[in-house]
């Protein structure tokens, strides 16, 4: 099975933009959001996919392991985006 990347920040930028105005908090949730696929992309590229762990990401992203946990419900999360 094949892994791909999630979306980066720019992407995600992106997206936002094409759909309109966003409020406040809908922009800090995407800044925090694609704090995360980095921190998530950085870590793969670093230890592999196995050896990633949610409170790595969050570590690496510098937000709480419980605001991960808000915004994805794991790993495979970021790893099969839909």
């Amino acid at each position: 099975m094949s892994r791909t990347l999630a979306p980066d920040a720019q992407e995600l930028d992106r997206i936002a933009t094409m759909s309109g105005i966003i409020s406040l908090s809908d922009q800090r949730a995407l800044r925090t959001r694609a704090a995360i696929v980095t921190a998530f992309n950085q870590l793969l590229f670093v230890k592999g996919y196995d050896d990633i762990t949610p409170a790595e990401m969050a570590e690496k992203a510098d937000v709480g392991r419980s605001t991960f946990c808000g915004h994805y419900s794991g790993k495979n999360a970021l790893s099969n985006p839909e």
